[in-house]
């Protein structure tokens, strides 16, 4: 599993971009204060960065199967055949 270490200025880099300021993301002095300890990631920029890793992955994932000799087939199925 791919890991991503969150700086300061990809904390400070993203604030600017959503507008969320929250000192649990940007103050390491009054996140250290709280729940839990530490400056916190937002949940959005984590979550964006972990769609663009697994996007990435299926676009390089499917440049390889283009370039094989593998071809994949599907037959469709008339619905009404299936009831």
């Amino acid at each position: 599993m791919p890991q991503r270490v969150f700086t300061s200025d990809d904390q400070l880099a993203f604030a600017k971009l959503s507008g969320d300021y929250n000192p649990l993301h940007l103050d390491p002095v009054l996140a250290r204060r709280l729940l839990f300890g530490r400056q916190v990631v937002h949940g959005l920029h984590a979550l964006l960065w972990s769609l663009n890793y697994h996007l990435s992955f299926c676009n390089h994932l499917k440049s390889i199967l283009q370039n094989s000799h593998v071809q994949l087939q599907y037959h469709q199925r008339e619905a009404s055949k299936l009831l």
